[in-house]
């Protein structure tokens, strides 16, 4: 079977987690030849079984898809954010949120024989009907004894995350400051980026900040950290809910466990939840709602800091023997295997768009 490949970013954590990253181990346990091109074409169209596009968006995605349709090549389309739905605050507004790549991720998706996202969540939101595959750990790059080995931790809290997350680390960097300043033997390691008003919240020398490499190396300083905590406070914003808890698979292979929202995805064994009043994106939200999540959050990172240590391993090894059970890049590739039978199985019979 061949499989041509597109991706609007090859090299992003989002394709190392839902294109190249897990459909070239696919290829190798399947004997799949994936075909990748810098120009595409009919006849390379006409010698691939199926097409794979990562998050398309752009008048070449839209061009290559119906192009595509005529050559009868199944289109399979993938995304792992609610691209239809980018706050102000999100470095890619301006760019997505445009009417011409609104209506290029609509036509992709319309022209596609099978869509593919990552949280039920996502799948109500931009595709109904579309098929949640969840992000998984990759355990080809990652053996038994390299993930989630509970060594003795350091006094450690890491967050990782690009400039989308200001507005977040904005709203919850107060109540981090004020916990920082409480345990000041803690250090809190930001991973990616660090918004500009922390430093003066954070007390001197609490906070380190990472530049942001690549996913694999990212992987390997937070090994290298060792951190006890991992935080994950987000506003309850449309995008938000609709993320995907690779920040808890990465910190539990890393030891840590994970302090998260009470929502979606992040609602496994061993994270620790915080959360006011239960809601979604179409609720009216107050600032006293606002104020509520802060003050939970607040409350469950000074306990986790403070928890016993046979606690915290415990809920470490929860997150652990779930992810071995049930998000293991291995076994969820064969999710994505299925997926690929189906749309071939007619061969150039099936047609879409």
């Amino acid at each position: 079977m061949k499989l041509g490949i597109v991706a609007s970013n090859a090299t992003s954590p989002s394709s190392y987690y839902r294109a190249f990253g897990a459909l070239t181990y696919l290829a190798r346990e399947q004997g799949i030849e994936l075909m990748v091109s810098e120009v595409w074409d009919w006849a390379r169209l006409m010698y691939c079984d199926a097409l794979f596009m990562h998050c398309p968006m752009s008048r070449e995605h839209v061009a290559l898809a119906e192009l595509a349709r005529q050559t009868r090549t199944p289109v399979w389309v993938d995304h792992d954010d609610l691209v239809t739905s980018l706050g102000r605050d999100n470095s890619g507004y301006t760019s997505i949120m445009r009417a011409d790549v609104q209506g290029n991720i609509r036509r992709c998706l319309e022209l596609a024989a099978v869509v593919t996202v990552s949280t039920p969540e996502l799948e109500k939101r931009l595709c109904p009907g579309a098929t949640v595959i969840p992000n998984a750990l990759n355990d080809f790059l990652h053996g038994r004894e390299e993930r989630g080995e509970r060594r003795e931790q350091r006094k450690v809290v890491t967050w990782r995350g690009g400039p989308a997350h200001y507005s977040d680390q904005e709203t919850f960097g107060p109540a981090v400051g004020r916990v920082a300043r409480l345990h000041p033997d803690w250090e809190f390691h930001f991973l990616g980026c660090a918004h500009w008003s922390l430093e003066g919240l954070m007390p001197k020398g609490s906070l380190v900040v990472h530049e942001w490499q690549d996913v694999l190396s990212y992987a390997e300083v937070l090994r290298e950290l060792g951190p006890a905590i991992h935080i994950v406070p987000m506003v309850p914003t449309a995008f938000n809910l609709c993320k995907s808890n690779c920040a808890w698979l990465e910190a539990t292979a890393a030891g840590a466990v994970t302090l998260a929202p009470a929502w979606g995805e992040f609602m496994r064994p061993g994270i620790v939840n915080y959360g006011g009043r239960e809601f979604n994106a179409e609720t009216q939200r107050t600032q006293r709602d606002a104020e509520v999540d802060v003050n939970c959050f607040e409350r469950a990172l000074g306990a986790v800091l403070v928890g016993n240590a046979d606690v915290m391993a415990g809920l470490q090894r929860d997150s652990q023997r779930f992810i071995e059970g049930h998000l293991l890049l291995s076994k969820v590739n064969k999710q994505r295997m299925a997926v690929l039978r189906d749309i071939t199985a007619n061969g150039r019979k099936n047609k879409h768009g």
